[in-house]
């Protein structure tokens, strides 16, 4: 029996490669990424320190909401309790919250975790993820036959001459 989730259709993103180059014919197509510019900063913490606090009396009424998270400035930030999201000028002049501003533009938190490989012999945790997910398809297969079925019924009695060979006359 061939399981639902063997392979990969095309086009999804299980049927990618991303280690593998794309090669067309002897040419391997690369990505490029253009060298950094003068007005790139070196560094994410370069960038944070060059952020410049903007008195709030500064900014226009209309203008003192930050973009990323619709927070008046001087308000408190859902996605921050606790502290006011303030203005900050970025050097390309542009005003953002603060909080807003390091959370987007800033260092990310980077999160390391070992990845133990899953072995499927009986009672192992793979094996009961397969008889989950065997489970799962099963029953989408089953769901979606129906719902063929059904729908080939309403296919069937859309045309009045199948209504007729049906019911009769």
């Amino acid at each position: 029996m061939e399981m639902p989730w063997a392979g990969s259709a095309p086009g999804s993103l299980s049927s990618l490669d991303l280690a593998s180059e794309e090669s067309w014919g002897d040419e391997k197509i690369r990505p490029f990424f253009p060298p950094p510019d003068e007005d790139t900063f070196p560094t994410e913490q370069t960038f944070l320190a060059s952020l410049v606090p903007v008195p709030l009396e500064t900014v226009e009424h209309d203008n003192r909401e930050c973009i990323f998270c619709e927070t008046r400035y001087g308000e408190i930030s859902d996605s921050a309790p606790g502290s006011p999201e303030m203005p900050v000028r970025l050097r390309c002049n542009h005003v953002f919250g603060e909080q807003c501003a390091r959370r987007h533009f800033g260092q990310r938190l980077i999160i390391e975790f070992n990845i133990r490989p899953l072995e499927f012999h009986p009672g192992t945790r793979g094996n009961i993820l397969i008889s989950k997910l065997h489970g799962h398809a099963v029953e989408v297969d089953q769901y979606l036959g129906d719902f063929n079925l059904f729908k080939g019924l309403l296919d069937n009695l859309h045309d009045a001459e199948r209504l007729n060979r049906f019911f009769g006359p």
